[in-house]
This record gives C-alpha cells, structure tokens and sequence, in this order.
C-alpha cells in the first residue's frame, strides 16, 4: 500500500479531479482493482457507492460500503482503501481540512446531531429518490471539475459542493423530524396502553366492552385496538378475557363462592354465560374446575 498525504494522491491518481484550495473528486469506475490501495493521512472524505463495494479503513475501523451506500467520514484520521470490487462505480469526494475549514466558515450547513451522528455510524443505505439527488449533486461537481475554461471554475466547485452539503443536510432533517415523530407516537402509545391496563383491572367486573376502555381515554374503538395489539401484541378484547377469567379463576378457588355468586359479582347476565365463556377459555367449566380444586386440595 501506498501512504500519502492529499496533493501526493491527486499527483498520483490520473482519474482523480482536484483544485489546489484542497478539494479533490476521485470517480471510480469498473476496472479498479486492488492495486489502488492506499492509506490517505489528514482529510476528509465523502463517498457514494451506485454500484460494487469497496473496503474503507479508518484507524482500526473497517467499513464495508455496498450498492446505495453513503459515508461522511469527519475528521482527520488515517484514511486506507483495503479493497475494491471489479465491478466498482462510485464518487469520492477529498477535502483538507483548512479547505473545509474557509469553506465553511461562520455557516457550518450540517446541524450538531449530524456531526454527532456520523462520527459515530459514518455509513447509511440510502433510498433511491436520496440516491438520485446525491448522485446529481456528484455529477455537477463532476462537470465543473472537467471545465477547466470557466474562469469562475473555483467558485462554482464550492457553489455546487455547497449544494451538495445542503442536500445532505436537508435529507438528515428530514429523517429527524420522521424519527422524533415516530419516537413521539410510541411514547404515547406506551402511555396510552399503560392506562388501558390500569382502567381494565379497575373495571374488568362491570365493563367488557372496547367502546367503554376507548371512551374512557377519549379515543376511537379502533384507536384503541391498534395501540394495544402494536405494544402487546394482543387485542383488547383477548385482555379483556385474559383479566375476566384471571377474575374468574380467583373467585372459584375460594371454596365459598357459588358460581351463581360469582356470575352476579362480575355482572354476567347468568350462570350459564359465565359457564359458557370459562370453558370456551379452559376447555372446563366452572363447576368442574371447583371440584377439581377442592379434590387437588
């Protein structure tokens, strides 16, 4: 392997764009082998695979970038291509830090939690709409790196760099936003489910319906429904039996309750109701379950 610092690889790399400010485009194509290791000491870089995967290590991290991978990998550390495939296409984007540093200076575009997200998971799968963007962005840097007529050429690398970084950014708020919405509904679900329980063993002896539990916590039947069977896995009607017949089960191992008792107690309309619904749970009834208590006893 080769160890170099960023002017020694642009030098070096005849596929590789670069302006002397310090910022570099390598676009890798079918073709790249592993002859192309090297280790790069003291940038910063962003890659885009579209196709093939390569092997990147950064201090004695090993990453693995695949198909729609994307990585930001912030930081000066020792930069190592360990591997690529034959079948590579890809963009790599190099910056030195006082680059980056002029660039943006006094307007960073990436808020705190992207910083803070990267370093810590530097690769993600992007979706296809994402993917596209990005790539488009890469191909206009692209573009601007090839014409090298444009007096402005400098200018409209960070103008289209910027572009980039603002995609970027827009896409990481984005997932923010959805994710913090997502973390949102599950905490009130979680509470939601927590104060169906608790109304539920309140009431279990005089109420047993979903519309009863669902108005109660100022919510639809279906609402509730999905709340519960989402934490649970369970519907409210299968809590609902689970807690009658717990209710149920207690009351019958007390040798002094009748089922007749027990049936008035949890406002069945008869006997026969509640002896219908506890052997369709247990496959026994009541009075047969009694029996065999008192004969286990």
């Amino acid at each position: 392997r080769k160890e170099m610092d960023f002017y020694e690889f642009v030098k070096q790399n005849e596929h590789c764009y670069a302006i002397e400010e310090g910022f570099a485009l390598w676009k890798m194509t079918a073709g790249e082998s592993d002859s192309n290791r090297f280790v790069l000491n003291d940038v910063h870089s962003m890659i885009i695979v579209m196709k093939g995967e390569l092997k990147v290590r950064i201090s004695d991290r090993q990453l693995l970038l695949t198909k729609n991978c994307f990585a930001d990998i912030i930081g000066k550390r020792p930069w190592e291509m360990t591997a690529v495939s034959d079948d590579i296409t890809a963009y790599q984007l190099f910056f030195t830090e006082s680059f980056l540093t002029n660039l943006l200076k006094n307007r960073p575009p990436f808020p705190i939690t992207y910083v803070l997200n990267r370093k810590k998971q530097p690769v993600s799968v992007l979706n296809t709409s994402t993917l596209d963007i990005l790539t488009q962005r890469m191909e206009y840097i692209e573009s601007a790196f090839q014409d090298r007529t444009h007096y402005f050429q400098s200018e409209m690398l960070k103008y289209s760099l910027w572009m980039l970084f603002l995609d970027i950014s827009n896409v990481h708020l984005h997932e923010e936003k959805e994710n913090n919405s997502k973390r949102m509904e599950t905490e009130r679900k979680d509470v939601l489910f927590k104060q169906f329980m608790k109304l539920l063993s309140c009431h279990i002896g005089e109420e047993r319906t979903v519309n009863y539990y669902a108005s109660k916590l100022c919510i639809t039947p279906q609402y509730l429904n999905r709340v519960v069977k989402s934490i649970s896995g369970r519907t409210v009607y299968e809590w609902i039996s689970t807690l009658l017949l717990g209710e149920i089960t207690q009351q019958l191992e007390t040798a002094d309750n009748s089922i007749q008792q027990i049936a008035d107690r949890l406002n069945f309309p008869d006997q026969a109701t509640l002896t219908k619904f506890f052997k369709r749970h247990t496959g026994t009834t009541p009075t047969e379950y009694k029996r065999n208590r008192l004969y286990l006893s």
